[in-house]
């Protein structure tokens, strides 16, 4: 190679060096901060609960998301059940309306939780064969039948003209706070939290009584 090339290379190389820069790294920061604060919002996809899930019949019935099985709907008693082995799980925005004349029968488990929500429209009743456990909030006025385990934590507010039935072979156990129009217990009944029935208490059962439990 010719001496002149040798010197335009050494003037090429010179110049790069001479403008190459170190950037701070909280320039780096600022800057990225900048670039995020431009990105439009994302819109993510809403929960399958988003809005409430009514039970009215038959296809409603059959499309509720369980998992571990399908719902199945008994047509001449207008009954949605939950059979053993499913699960219905309800949390966040989730939310379930069982209307009026549709009897929502609970042979697995119902498990509500957190900001979950069922109700219970009157005339409409669910009746629980398995396990439900509830950590949220279950209202309305129609009715639930207990012939399984019913563990409430949280909030369950039935009015009038609707109640609680707690069956023979029921276990209610309340640590919440249970507002009902009426109460019938003929199984066993355990409360730490407070029942506050506005009509009547009917007790032909247990009831071991560390909370409050109040009546007309």
């Amino acid at each position: 190679m010719c001496m002149e090339g040798r010197r335009t290379r050494k003037k090429i190389n010179a110049a790069i060096s001479m403008t190459t820069t170190t950037i701070p790294a909280f320039a780096v920061t600022i800057a990225l901060l900048l670039i995020i604060a431009a990105v439009p919002a994302i819109a993510l996809p809403s929960p399958a609960f988003a809005a409430t899930f009514h039970i009215s019949g038959e296809a409603s019935c059959k499309a509720l998301p369980l998992s571990g099985g399908n719902a199945t709907w008994n047509s001449s008693e207008h009954q949605c059940a939950i059979p053993a082995g499913s699960a219905l799980a309800l949390s966040g925005n989730s939310a379930i309306a069982v209307d009026s004349g549709i009897v929502l029968v609970n042979q697995g488990a119902i498990q509500n939780s957190g900001g979950g929500a069922i109700n219970i429209a009157a005339g409409a009743k669910i009746h629980n064969k398995g396990t439900f456990d509830n950590t949220g909030k279950v209202g309305g006025s129609g009715s639930i039948l207990n012939d399984g385990v019913l563990n409430n934590a949280a909030t369950i507010a039935i009015s009038s003209p609707g109640g609680i039935e707690n069956a023979k072979t029921g276990i209610l156990s309340n640590s919440g706070f249970i507002h009902t129009g009426s109460l019938a217990n003929a199984g066993t009944l355990f409360n730490s939290g407070v029942i506050d029935s506005k009509s009547h208490i009917e007790n032909s059962g247990t009831i071991v009584n560390g909370g409050t439990i109040k009546s007309p």
